[in-house]
């Protein structure tokens, strides 16, 4: 009778010591690239039964083809649970396991929403109410040039007065903008803004021959703001965002004296001039993100021009101060 041989399995006679000494279910095998001289040793395969009749079948211990209970050190596990049959689907493959052998974790556009994050450009548009700081005059034109106060009237129904000082105070008003920017980073963005800023003129101050005079009139100042500007951002992925940013740029400014009033006579001033101005701005709010792309904001904003001249008046520094709501769509 022929004498059959036994399987021959060959291992390194020198392997690396197991992680785990206390296993008996580890074998350990040298890695790629250790030197050793290997050695044979006898082994006996397991058998697992012919799904298709009676006999057996010699297999692999663990082969998943064959019934063995070792799990596939790849993958292995059960398929996921068919959510609508409650089994696993046939045929389906092992899903991916982490190295401590729990199932990965799966991330796709449906499973995952991302609030607070930055888009490439964006656009926002405000609406909000406007403090004017008042419009002091610190040179007035006499006709040839311009000079500092005091100022002697040379003409006119006032000949001979002397004008100390002149300013103009405004009633509270409103400020709309619109901006479109990019953001270079989550916490870096540029934007080009302009508005429209209105305050009703209230009261023309002025000093005459010692005497201060405080006369109701009627007109306004108009703003239109041009201006490059710089937003720093919270970084985050969070929905709501503190910003500051501020910038330069030019402001056209339009001041109309229709009218003042001294006493209960009616003075015509028939003043309208305007001019651009060398400008800057500033503010500091926060978005709140709603929806992808889209937020809700609230800001604090300053708008200064820099010794602005309007006509025949040379003023000090403006400021004007608003506080304003808006949307912001990110693309």
């Amino acid at each position: 009778m022929e004498q059959k041989s036994l399987p021959q399995l060959s291992v390194y006679s020198d392997p690396v010591t197991p992680i785990y000494k206390s296993s008996s279910e580890r074998l350990s095998v040298a890695p790629i690239g250790t030197t050793g001289t290997p050695a044979t040793i006898n082994t006996t395969l397991p058998t697992s039964p012919d799904s298709m009749g009676a006999t057996t079948l010699t297999t692999a211990a663990g082969d998943p083809m064959g019934g063995g209970s070792a799990p596939n050190p790849m993958g292995g596990g059960s398929a996921p649970v068919d959510p609508l049959s409650g089994m696993a689907p046939q045929g389906s493959p092992p899903p991916l396991q982490t190295v401590s052998g729990k199932p990965a974790p799966v991330s796709s556009a449906q499973t995952s929403i991302e609030l607070g994050t930055y888009d490439d450009f964006f656009m926002n548009a405000a609406i909000g109410g406007s403090i004017q700081g008042q419009l002091t005059s610190r040179r007035i034109y006499n006709g040839t040039n311009m000079q500092a106060y005091p100022y002697t009237y040379t003409n006119g129904t006032l000949n001979g007065s002397n004008v100390s000082s002149e300013s103009f105070t405004f009633n509270p008003g409103f400020r709309f903008d619109v901006e479109f920017g990019y953001n270079i980073y989550d916490w870096l963005g540029v934007s080009l803004q302009t508005g429209i800023i209105y305050n009703g003129l209230d009261q023309y101050n002025v000093t005459l021959d010692g005497n201060s005079y405080h006369l109701s009139a009627d007109g306004e100042l108009v703003q239109v703001p041009v201006q490059l500007d710089v937003i720093l951002r919270w970084p985050g992925a969070q929905a709501l965002k503190p910003f500051i940013g501020g910038g330069v740029g030019t402001v056209w400014q339009q001041l109309d004296v229709n009218t003042y009033y001294a006493d209960s006579m009616a003075i015509q001033g028939n003043y309208c001039r305007s001019a651009f101005q060398f400008g800057f701005n500033g503010q500091v709010g926060a978005n709140y993100t709603v929806a992808p792309g889209l937020d809700f904001y609230g800001v604090f904003k300053l708008l200064g021009a820099v010794t602005p001249r309007i006509g025949n008046y040379d003023f000090e520094n403006t400021y004007n101060f608003a506080v304003e709501v808006g949307v912001q769509s990110r693309f």
